[in-house]
Order: structure tokens, then C-alpha cells, then sequence
């Protein structure tokens, strides 16, 4: 049973790489569309709260969320630096991380709650 544990996380992580961040990595800044202001942000939030919520029984405590959901944010942004019309924006990886935050609350009171 533990065996297929452990594949929790590269499965849901590589779905998650293959239909939302490489395909939006993809789109040039300036043909994407802006009718909600700030929806890059938006986007960035929301797939690393669900990335971190789906991950959360694999990865099992708040240093490994915060390690690996800083690489992965760090690395998507570099990668943008190699892609034409893209690029580095710390405050994607700041939203990025943002979208952690919620998964650690929960972390957290799942863990006072569990204490009483």
C-alpha cells in the first residue's frame, strides 16, 4: 500500500505540469487576455493551492510544502527566461507561495484540533 503512496505526488504533480503551467508558459505575455485585472496573479494562487491541497497527504508536513513548492515556483519562473515574449517575475513566485498559505492553516489546526 505504501507504494502507491508514494506515487501520489509525482502523478498529481506531472498532471498538473502538463495541462495548466506548461501550456500557459507557452502563451506570450502579450496575447494573453486581460479582462480581469490581475488574473496571472489569480492563476499563480490558485494552482499552487491546489497543487500544495493535493499533495498534502504525500508531502505530510509544512517544511516539505514550503521546500518543494518554493522550487517549483523559483524553477517555473526561471524556465520563463528561456521562453520568448516571458519573463522572471518575483511576484509570481510570491503568489505562488501565497497559495500555500491556506494548505498550512489547515495543516495547522488539523494538527491543534487533533491535540484536543
Amino acid at each position: 500500500m505504501s507504494k502507491h503512496k508514494n506515487l501520489k505526488l509525482p502523478i498529481s504533480t506531472a498532471v498538473i505540469f502538463i495541462f495548466f503551467w506548461f501550456p500557459l508558459h507557452l502563451l506570450p505575455t502579450s496575447t494573453t487576455p486581460n479582462y480581469v485585472p490581475y488574473l496571472d496573479k489569480i492563476i499563480h494562487f490558485s494552482l499552487f493551492l491546489v497543487w500544495s491541497f493535493l499533495n498534502l497527504n504525500s508531502l505530510k508536513n509544512i517544511k516539505n510544502i514550503i521546500l518543494l513548492s518554493g522550487l517549483i515556483a523559483v524553477a517555473s519562473e526561471t524556465g520563463q527566461l528561456f521562453i520568448p515574449y516571458r519573463n522572471f517575475e518575483a511576484y509570481d513566485i510570491l503568489f505562488d507561495m501565497l497559495g500555500v498559505v491556506p494548505v498550512i492553516i489547515y495543516l495547522n489546526f488539523r494538527k491543534f484540533t487533533n491535540k484536543y
